[in-house]
């Protein structure tokens, strides 16, 4: 069995804004930029999450961006805005499927050098862990939290040119 994690994105550079969350989540500041929304409680199912996403979005004037990934089989983002889903991108071991390209890139914030990378990402790379991947060290968003170390900002990513190169082999 591979790795599987399921989190909440919220772009909130300095974490300035305050907000309120559900019982049984916590926010951790893994980034300067981004907050990253784990649930307390390991019975919480994706769905749960999923749920909380669209919530705060509804309270928030900012995307909310929901990732779930399961067994290194299954990675899906998803983007939502006013309580509804805007963007979404998965892939699975036999299908991948987006919706709203982007939307996807307002939400991660990419720079405009980035959309082209990213795009390739999208259309071609159908492994979800080196999507996932991929997808995290493009954007600096720290999806694919497993562990929580006791500090703020520790996170990092991997070098941006190395990233880029690896993208330009697909």
């Amino acid at each position: 069995m591979g790795s599987s994690f399921r989190n909440i994105q919220v772009y909130n550079p300095g974490h300035k804004n305050q907000y309120e969350l559900e019982e049984d989540y916590c926010i951790e500041h893994l980034t300067s930029d981004w907050d990253t929304i784990l649930e307390d409680n390991i019975e919480t199912e994706f769905e749960d999450v999923r749920e909380e996403a669209v919530v705060l979005s509804k309270r928030l004037d900012t995307p909310v961006i929901s990732v779930n990934y399961f067994d290194d089989m299954i990675f899906a983002i998803e983007v939502f805005e006013g309580g509804e889903s805007i963007a979404y991108h998965f892939v699975g071991d036999e299908e991948m499927d987006t919706k709203n390209v982007q939307g996807l890139i307002k939400a991660l914030r990419l720079e405009p050098e980035l959309e082209i990378p990213f795009r390739t990402v999208i259309k071609k790379v159908d492994f979800a862990p080196v999507s996932m991947q991929l997808i995290e060290d493009l954007a600096r968003i720290p999806i694919s939290v497993d562990f929580i170390e006791d500090k703020e900002d520790y996170y990092s990513f991997r070098d941006r040119k190395e990233v880029l190169e690896e993208i330009a082999e697909f």
